[in-house]
């Protein structure tokens, strides 16, 4: 969806890609449904926690966040780790850093920058922790920041998921 949404933000569209990318958001759109209906049969995604690099982790997500951004973004990822194996859900993580990363993105207009940086937690965790330059959260949109599909896009174009997904 958001290489979509930069074709369809392109001013030059020809009526012939216009149409092919409606086709793409409406068969993401009926992706996510059928998502959602698989996940009301299964209660929650297992985890696989594999033995992961940290390093090349970081170095084969960040070319994955950068391509899900317009080019008037910037991005930084820093690893604040000695180079080491941890163990986690690499598909998992991924998915979760992308959807924020997505989300920030929207948050921020589309200009701006998004960070992530990966640390050790207080507790000897692997933490990930995301930062961008948006307006931040109003107190209702806190409050239903978890919910899936709320949006604060009055124009209805926010899927509502990120946050939900990352969570």
């Amino acid at each position: 969806m958001g290489q979509q949404a930069r074709l369809e933000d392109a001013k030059d569209l020809s009526p012939e890609l216009a149409d092919i990318s409606e086709t793409i958001k409406s068969a993401a759109k009926r992706g996510v449904q059928l998502v959602n209906n698989l996940n009301r049969l299964t209660p929650e995604r297992s985890l696989e926690p594999t033995a992961v690099k940290v390093h090349a982790f970081a170095a084969g997500f960040e070319p994955l966040a950068r391509a899900a951004l317009a080019e008037t973004m910037e991005f930084a990822l820093t690893v604040d780790l000695p180079d080491q194996t941890l163990l986690f859900d690499p598909g998992l993580a991924q998915d979760a850093l992308l959807n924020l990363v997505i989300n920030a993105s929207e948050a921020c207009g589309g200009h701006g920058r998004i960070e992530i940086a990966l640390s050790k937690a207080s507790d000897g965790s692997l933490e990930f922790l995301a930062t961008d330059t948006g307006p931040g959260f109003s107190p209702e949109a806190l409050k239903q920041g978890l919910t899936p599909f709320y949006s604060t896009k009055g124009d209805k174009s926010g899927r509502g998921l990120g946050l939900t997904s990352a969570y």
